[in-house]
């Protein structure tokens, strides 16, 4: 540590480290002058290039939202594209669908033609049935023909009988009267079943025109249901169709398909070229940014050194403030030290008054006092003396004081100005001092900031000029890119349009045609219902015709049996008559002839109801259970002489045989149903 007698000054108590200080900082304040001389140009070049900076960025931004622009509408055409592969594959789900709907039709369609064709073979075996039938018939209707013949016949051989047996007849008659009555009575109840075969017959008639009516419709269910085969085929021709044109439309798809696969696979190349370029563009970005960012921390620093001495000059503005403000309080200092002296002057005047007046006042006091003491006193003269020797050296003493106070007042007020005018001296002769030599060192100073800065200023120029050629050129590359960008970006528009409008077209004219095909199945299905129903009501007209013909078949059966009766019944008959006299033969005749008739009517066998069998079957009954009376009549008479014998025919052998053959062939066309 120094002394403080060398670092500080006697007489203003200035520190000389102070002094030397503050010579620095004016150093200092004029190279800061110089530097900010120089620096006032570079501002506004720096604004020039901040404001390029700005443009350029501003360039930069635009270009960048120009490409997420281009990116949104890409990526919106991309969402158009996947839009429309959803659509696609919606339409061929809704493809499938009809090709399933198509497929269970072509099921159904095919069910429908095997039952036509079952039903075909029903009708087929049921028309084949009623052809082979119609012989049978009309074998009958000539049988029963030749029985009416045979049976003219026997009547006429009768009747000769008869002339030739009349006398002997009148001789019997007496004796056959009584039989007579028996035999009115076998031939009442034999004219009673007459009646009723005559009844059977009518009835089998109105059958046999029924089967006629039943034939025909049989033949209309046929031309029905090759009508309906036709249609069956025109709908299998119109599925076959649909089949095709699905196909087509599915080709068309899959052509479409790989069409929107190319245009994707297309899409993403260009999307790579896109985000290839993207990537290009971002390095060079990059590189402009890292170049920016290198521009900018030089800017920075350039910054933080004009702010470091923008803060010096600020600081030196500071320490000049504070000499000034230390000037200022000098000359503060100056003025309340003038005021104080003033003060200290009227101090003086007013102590010189007030000791005036404390003469006076102590004059008045000793007047006072002596009047008092006068007074006290009276007349003693001692104490007088005393007093006034002691007022004399107060008076004395006080003086001294006073004059004491005054010369140190005087004394001091003199070191105290000699001081302060002192320090004033020394300040101003520094200040000019160090004035003098600023003003020698500013333009040194200056003339080096000025060259120093113009050939950074030089520098920065070319780099700023290499800066914006290369910028330049970048924006001219990047506006190349953007032009041919935009032109891919703009012809990607336009196709993707055309394909828009191309699957629009597509879709639309899918659309239709899915409509068609649905209104075609719409109508396919109708007329698949009404061919059920057609079918159904085939159906339900065949089972009648089958129970019908079972039924028939059932009448005739019986009435096969009913004629086999009968002509057991007439041979038997004819056996009794070799035996039975002519007589007997002439009351049996009514018999005779009316079996003949009760056979003839068995020709026209037609469709019965059920309750017609029961009174078939009771006649029949009736007809085996009759000859007991005959038989007893006859057997009354076997005495009497017997009639000639006649030749009666015999039925057909193979009939039997062909009515069991027809039956086992209802039924087994019954058990394939």
């Amino acid at each position: 540590m120094m002394p403080r007698e060398e670092t500080v000054c006697k007489y203003c108590g200035v520190s000389y480290l102070i002094y030397h200080e503050l010579k620095l900082m004016e150093d200092k304040v004029k190279v800061m002058e110089a530097e900010m001389a120089f620096y006032s140009n570079s501002v506004e070049r720096e604004k020039k290039l901040k404001e390029e900076l700005c443009l350029t960025n501003q360039r930069l931004e635009q270009l960048k939202t120009d490409n997420e622009q281009k990116q949104e509408s890409l990526n919106y055409l991309n969402g158009q594209l996947a839009n429309k592969q959803k659509e696609l594959k919606n339409m061929s789900q809704k493809t499938e669908d009809i090709q399933g709907q198509l497929k269970e039709a072509q099921r159904q369609s095919e069910l429908f033609r095997e039952r036509a064709k079952r039903q075909e073979c029903i009708l087929q075996q049921a028309v084949s049935l009623f052809q082979g039938m119609r012989p049978e018939l009309a074998v009958i209707r000539e049988e029963a023909s030749s029985n009416s013949m045979i049976w003219r016949a026997f009547s006429k051989t009768l009747t000769r009988c008869m002339e030739v047996t009349s006398s002997a007849v009148h001789t019997e008659i007496s004796e056959l009267q009584g039989s007579l009555k028996k035999s009115n009575q076998v031939v009442t109840f034999l004219q009673q079943e007459m009646k009723d075969l005559r009844l059977h017959s009518d009835a089998a008639a109105v059958e046999t025109l029924q089967l006629q009516a039943s034939a025909q419709r049989a033949s209309e269910f046929q031309s029905r249901c090759h009508e309906l085969q036709k249609q069956t085929l025109g709908l299998t021709n119109q599925l076959d169709t649909l089949q095709q044109n699905v196909q087509k439309v599915t080709a068309e798809l899959e052509y479409y398909k790989e069409l929107l696969m190319n245009k994707s696979k297309e899409a993403d190349s260009l999307l790579s070229r896109i985000q290839q370029l993207d990537c290009a563009q971002e390095e060079i970005e990059s590189r402009q940014g890292r170049e920016m960012k290198e521009k900018e921390e030089e800017c920075f620093r350039w910054q933080q050194e004009y702010n470091r001495l923008q803060e010096k000059l600020e600081e030196n503005l500071c320490k000049e403030a504070e000499i000034q403000r230390q000037c200022s309080r000098s000359q503060n200092e100056l003025q309340t030290l003038k005021s104080a002296l003033k003060q200290t002057k009227g101090e003086l005047t007013a102590l010189m008054q007030e000791r005036e007046l404390m003469v006076i006042s102590h004059q008045n006091r000793i007047e006072q006092l002596r009047e008092n003491f006068r007074q006290k006193l009276g007349g003693e003269d001692n104490w007088r003396e005393k007093v006034e020797e002691e007022l004399t050296k107060e008076r004395e003493r006080h003086c001294k004081e006073q004059q004491e106070l005054v010369l140190r007042m005087k004394e001091e007020a003199r070191l105290d100005l000699d001081i302060d005018r002192q320090k004033h001296q020394e300040l101003v002769s520094k200040y000019k001092k160090e004035n003098k030599e600023l003003q020698a060192k500013v333009p040194g100073l200056i003339d080096a900031a000025t060259k120093g800065l113009q050939l950074e200023l030089n520098s920065l120029e070319k780099e700023l000029k290499d800066a914006q050629s290369r910028l330049m050129e970048r924006d001219r590359s990047k506006e190349d890119q953007i032009c041919s960008l935009g032109k891919l970006v703009s012809d990607l528009e336009t196709r993707l349009r055309q394909e828009q409008d191309k699957m629009d077209s597509i879709t639309q004219d899918l659309r239709k045609e899915v409509q068609q095909k649905s209104s075609e199945l719409r109508d396919t299905q109708q007329e698949l219902q009404q061919l059920t129903r057609e079918l159904s009501q085939a159906q339900a007209e065949m089972t009648f015709l089958q129970e019908t013909v079972r039924r028939e078949c059932e009448e005739r059966f019986e009435l096969t049996e009913a004629l086999g009766q009968a002509r057991e019944q007439l041979l038997e008959l004819k056996k009794l008559n070799g035996v039975l006299p002519l007589s007997q033969h002439s009351d049996g005749q009514p018999s005779l002839n009316s079996s003949p008739f009760s056979v003839g009517s068995q020709g026209h066998t037609s469709h019965r109801v059920l309750s017609s069998s029961t009174t078939k079957v009771s006649g029949s009954k009736g007809l085996s259970a009759n000859p007991s009376p005959s038989n007893s009549a006859l057997n009354s008479f076997s005495g009497c002489r017997s009639l000639p014998a006649i030749s009666m025919p015999h039925p057909p052998k193979g009939r039997l045989s062909t009515v069991n053959e027809a039956k086992l062939l209802i039924a087994a066309a019954f058990r394939k149903k």
